[in-house]
């Protein structure tokens, strides 16, 4: 399932490679994992499995690695970012438990995007004429999180298409009433206000940009505190 999310999410500009540390090859998927996958608009019927074996780790730009897992105790290389996902496995259990993980894979996944796209930005690994697509890129995907959000914590329900600044009006009022979604109020209202400034603008600056998705990437920190 987080191959094929994170394909949709990272889009077809990375290249997204899916493995376990005690799997071997061409095994089937899980028929709840296709049925969890596809009710997030995500087709992975033609995936099948990959073990780690002969994968050499220090050529990707990005490792991530669930928890629990037996992966966890692979040696990583030093060099390459290592971001964590923790979701349960759902292997054997009823469709609902793999929509649920489905559900923290693909917050999981959006987070990683939204960190991988504050590294490149730094590290100026991404043309200055390509970051404000990145930017919005991520700050879309924010948006469609605490739209889906406000739906399953908040059971609110939300309007199609609805922005970011009619979000962060719901958490607001929600937040009267339930002080733990302060922070997530706070942190969104800051992520929407660098959003307005940087897509009113034909050339946004790269210092905007990463103030940004430290923003967004906030947002997202919030949001797996209270989960």
């Amino acid at each position: 399932m987080a191959a094929g999310i994170a394909m949709r999410v990272f889009g077809p500009s990375h290249t997204i490679l899916s493995a376990g540390a005690e799997t071997g090859d061409g095994g089937p998927i899980a028929q709840n994992a296709v049925r969890a996958a596809a009710g997030l608009g995500v087709d992975i019927s033609k995936h099948s499995t990959r073990d780690m074996t002969g994968l050499i780790l220090a050529e990707f730009d990005v490792i991530v690695v669930f928890r629990p897992s037996s992966a966890e105790y692979v040696p990583l290389p030093s060099g390459v970012p290592v971001e964590y996902l923790d979701v349960d496995d759902p292997y054997g259990s009823p469709l609902a438990s793999y929509k649920t993980a489905a559900r923290k894979i693909e917050r999981g996944v959006r987070r990683v995007y939204i960190s991988d796209a504050l590294r490149r930005v730094s590290l100026k690994l991404v043309k200055s004429s390509h970051q404000a697509g990145i930017f919005n890129r991520a700050a879309k995907e924010c948006e469609m999180e605490m739209a889906a959000f406000v739906v399953e914590a908040l059971q609110q329900p939300v309007p199609p298409k609805a922005t970011l600044g009619k979000l962060v009006e719901a958490v607001t009022v929600a937040s009267r009433d339930k002080a733990a979604l302060t922070s997530l109020a706070t942190a969104l209202n800051a992520a929407n206000k660098v959003w307005q400034k940087i897509k009113h603008r034909n050339d946004p600056n790269s210092k905007d940009i990463r103030v940004g998705l430290e923003a967004l990437k906030r947002v997202f920190q919030v949001l797996e505190q209270l989960a």
